[in-house]
């Protein structure tokens, strides 16, 4: 926004900000977002604040009182850049705007002269959900009302009267395919929405794919709210089709084990992927049976839940939803959460962008092969299943010894690019599945130390 403008806005203090004088400076509080910003002003600048009422120009304002241009116009942009004021006309739109209360959330992240821009955006975004169960149809139902009016919606399952106990359908819906009764309840939250259904149960990624193809818009998210044959299985076939587009996706959880699982938000090439944080998953667990276990495909599965657990993971999913829309940094990127059914605490486990994933690792190139080595042999001595022979060579579980000419001439294999980490063959080496995992965590952990060196 040039100058020119700026003097020509009526400006206000934004609803949610409160003013609170000190002495010596003045604090900004943003109520919605719990945030605290404090400036130190002189007499004139309070002066300025005070006036901020909407009546005068901003020009107005200068002449009027005589105030310094510059000194105002640099005031006037910390204020506009922390979301702290907004013009009176653009809070008139908003006050008579149906979705009002979304406009004023966006603008407390964005400067008022973006919200728009942003809320269209919002509301131009194609969403595509798998799965109308507990966690998906209140997902649905739950951007619609945040002003999304685009939506694919596929599952292949008829309402039945087990549904209503935890899912957004009510009793009228028995018997109708669940993308029916959810179009149905999207139209009347807001009649331009436009909605694909598909009574399909997906059983491969061809069928994804398919469905995308069909989209013309690159705004695009995918979220996976879909559990058979197990969520796993369902989100490798959602990762393989979105990483392929540089599509973000979401795989939104559910109720397992007494946890209302939340996220994780993937982004292509900018996250950790699915395959990145299996891999992390699998590496910290190591008791065998009770991976089996989690990916064992049952075909008649029966996991308990309630209404409040899967609106607590929708809503998560919801509100990262709106975040990647608006542009407003996710927060479950490289992350995964839970909250517990008992003493309802929330816990989170952080994930690494592996630099050796197959699927979305590339240009991970190392320049300094003595001190990447270096780092190598010092993170060594921080895996417990390691052992340091000396500062040349280190001895795994099996016994099998790794000499530093033989990582060496695995880095020339990798023409020094670690993101080709996976076309070594390791039979020469003799190492066991886990200890091919250490080895591999071990180069990732010391090549982002290298990065930071």
């Amino acid at each position: 926004m040039s100058i020119l403008q700026k003097l020509e806005i009526r400006y206000i203090i934004r609803g949610s900000v409160s003013i609170i004088p000190h002495d010596k400076y003045i604090e900004f509080f943003k109520s919605n977002t719990r945030v605290s910003k404090k400036i130190f002003v002189n007499d004139e600048l309070k002066k300025f604040i005070s006036l901020l009422d909407g009546k005068f120009t901003l020009k107005e304002l200068i002449d009027i009182h005589m105030f310094n241009e510059k000194i105002i116009l640099n005031f006037v942009e910390f204020l506009e850049s922390n979301c702290i004021i907004q013009s009176i006309d653009f809070a008139n739109i908003v006050e008579n705007h149906p979705w009002n209360h979304v406009l004023n959330f966006i603008g407390d992240y964005h400067p008022f002269y973006e919200v728009m821009t942003k809320f269209n955006k919002l509301q131009n975004a194609w969403v595509v959900i798998i799965g109308l169960g507990a966690v998906g149809s209140w997902t649905t139902i739950q951007l619609a009302k945040s002003g999304i009016k685009n939506f694919v919606v596929i599952d292949n399952d008829k309402v039945e009267e087990s549904n209503l106990n935890r899912s957004c359908f009510n009793y009228k819906d028995i018997s109708k395919y669940k993308t029916d009764a959810v179009a149905e309840l999207l139209v009347n939250i807001n009649s331009s929405i436009t909605i694909q259904k598909y009574n399909l149960s997906i059983t491969n990624t061809k069928q994804i794919n398919q469905i995308l193809d069909k989209i013309s818009s690159t705004n695009v998210i995918v979220i996976n709210c879909a559990d058979y044959p197990n969520v796993d299985v369902m989100a490798g076939f959602v990762h393989t089709s979105c990483i392929k587009r540089q599509i973000p996706y979401i795989i939104s959880g559910g109720y397992n084990l007494h946890l209302t699982l939340i996220g994780p938000t993937i982004i292509p090439f900018k996250s950790a992927c699915f395959k990145c944080i299996q891999k992390q998953l699998n590496y910290n667990d190591q008791i065998d049976d009770l991976i089996k276990s989690k990916k064992f495909e049952q075909s008649q599965r029966n996991i308990g839940n309630i209404a409040p657990l899967a609106i607590i993971s929708s809503t998560f999913t919801v509100n990262e939803t709106i975040k990647l829309f608006t542009d407003i940094s996710p927060t479950m990127i490289n992350r995964r959460g839970s909250i517990n059914f008992f003493n309802e605490e929330v816990s989170y486990q952080n994930f690494l962008k592996m630099p050796t994933c197959e699927d979305c690792s590339k240009d991970c190139s190392i320049d300094n092969i003595d001190k990447f080595l270096e780092i190598f042999f010092i993170e060594s001595e921080t895996v417990e299943s390691l052992k340091k022979i000396d500062k040349n060579s280190i001895i795994f579980n099996n016994s099998v010894n790794l000499l530093k000419e033989e990582i060496i001439q695995d880095l020339f294999n990798m023409n020094n690019d670690i993101s080709n980490f996976n076309k070594i063959k390791y039979t020469n080496k003799n190492l066991s599945l886990q200890d091919q995992e250490v080895y591999e965590f071990l180069i990732c952990n010391s090549f982002l130390k290298y990065l930071k060196v």
